[in-house]
């Protein structure tokens, strides 16, 4: 079997967190987003403003492998100290598919999407 990866780490209140989005977490964005997970693709453009409901989305499904009681509250309490967190958990889930063979990332139809190994950036502050 292989080692999970794609895990990101986030502390708050002195508790450390791990989240990861499996493949569970990533047919649940398509089912809620499309395939093509188009609001997800929008939080890796530069100077777009963040859609905080899909970040909040992201975050709270990421919780749910190690966390699940944590919910919404605790989704938001990790967003607002670090808005990097979803963006983080995206990028170590395409990542880990990577490292597994995958061929995820290959991008939207115009070529600019979530890309394996990829990097996001978020803003802070």
């Amino acid at each position: 079997m292989a080692q999970i990866t794609g895990v990101v780490t986030a502390v708050h209140d002195g508790t450390e967190y791990s989240l990861i989005l499996g493949m569970s977490g990533l047919a649940r964005l398509q089912e809620e987003y499309g395939k093509d997970m188009a609001p997800i693709v929008a939080m890796f453009e530069e100077g777009e403003m963040p859609d905080f409901a899909v970040l909040l989305r992201v975050t709270e499904l990421a919780l749910q492998r190690h966390h699940p009681e944590g919910g919404r509250e605790l989704a938001d309490d990790l967003l607002t100290a670090d808005i990097t967190v979803p963006v983080r958990v995206i990028n170590a889930a395409f990542e880990g598919l990577q490292a597994q063979g995958g061929k995820a990332g290959k991008g939207t139809a115009g070529g600019n999407g979530v890309r394996a190994g990829g990097k996001a950036k978020a803003r802070k502050g």
